[in-house]
């Protein structure tokens, strides 16, 4: 029987894809006899064992393994996979679902680890898809220091969601490297809350950052919003006394008497607040903490706590 006209176009593109599929496989790198792409596939595995091989396998393979993830991560959903999937070529093409396919992605960088930096570039560009963004800065994350350049660039990414992972992330890296200050900086001033509060937070964990923050951090204790306001007492607190210029702010926020709207918040933030301010205050000066009516918590001897 006479196939069709589009049924002819098909089967000549899945002919052309399995012959440069075939090509690319014959080039892959393998490990132990196997081929890398399969002991990528096998970190989903529903058996234990084979995904704990599977891991060590990858990490072996290392910087080898990086053209297959970066497939992996980029795969895209077809629905001509189904049909592949259940025919003779399956040994030459990648069914893999997308979804599943990027878990195995994302699994395949975590075991590779340092391996992992010549994907960098690649996974920049892949900041600039909403498809992929997500799934970029997560492996971003999971790499050394020397990926914070690359961290930088996606502090600025359009989704907020993103921007305030990654400067999250840039404070738990405790290091005070080129740009990342003046990146939470820059996350101060973000039109998103949620960005604001996440730099805010994050300048706390940078050392040598409090000289130079403590201004821009007493401007975020009036910040329209109360997590913001409260994420930046928090950091005040953490500076100690060489945040005294702070005290000022602090003691109007503890007194709710800074000029921002209370109206419509819980009893329960303006109580955060509130005990963030009156944390800092102590932090940074007890008698001034005590001069502004903050409770004074009674040290307790060891083994009566």
């Amino acid at each position: 029987m006479e196939l069709s006209k589009p049924k002819r176009i098909g089967l000549i593109v899945l002919i052309i894809a399995t012959i440069v599929t075939v090509l690319l496989v014959s080039r892959e790198p393998k490990f132990q006899g196997k081929l890398a792409r399969a002991w990528v596939e096998d970190l989903t595995s529903d058996s234990e064992d084979s995904r704990a091989k599977a891991q060590q396998a990858v990490r072996e393979l290392g910087s080898n393994a990086v053209p297959v993830l970066l497939e992996k991560l980029t795969t895209p959903e077809r629905k001509w996979r189904e049909t592949v999937a259940a025919g003779p070529l399956t040994n030459f093409i990648d069914v893999t679902t997308k979804s599943e396919a990027r878990r195995q992605a994302k699994r395949g960088f975590m075991a590779v680890g340092g391996g992992a930096k010549p994907a960098i570039p690649e996974l920049l560009k892949l900041l600039d898809d909403p498809n992929t963004a997500a799934d970029a800065v997560q492996i971003l994350k999971d790499l050394d220091n020397e990926v914070i350049p690359a961290l930088l660039i996606a502090a600025t990414n359009q989704e907020s969601r993103l921007r305030a992972m990654v400067l999250v992330d840039l404070g738990y890296r405790h290091t005070n490297a080129p740009g990342v200050v003046s990146a939470l900086a820059a996350g101060l001033k973000d039109p998103v809350p949620e960005v604001r509060s996440s730099a805010a937070l994050a300048l706390g964990k940078i050392p040598g950052s409090g000289e130079s923050m403590v201004v821009a951090l007493v401007e975020s204790l009036t910040d329209s919003n109360a997590f913001v306001r409260t994420s930046a007492a928090q950091t005040l607190a953490s500076y100690g006394p060489q945040a005294s210029s702070a005290i000022p702010a602090l003691t109007s926020l503890f007194h709710g008497t800074n000029g921002y709207q209370t109206n419509g918040l819980s009893p329960m933030v303006l109580l955060g607040q509130k005990m963030s301010a009156a944390q800092a205050l102590r932090a940074i000066d007890p008698e001034a903490a005590r001069s502004a009516g903050v409770p004074i918590l009674k040290q307790t001897r060891p083994g009566y706590e």
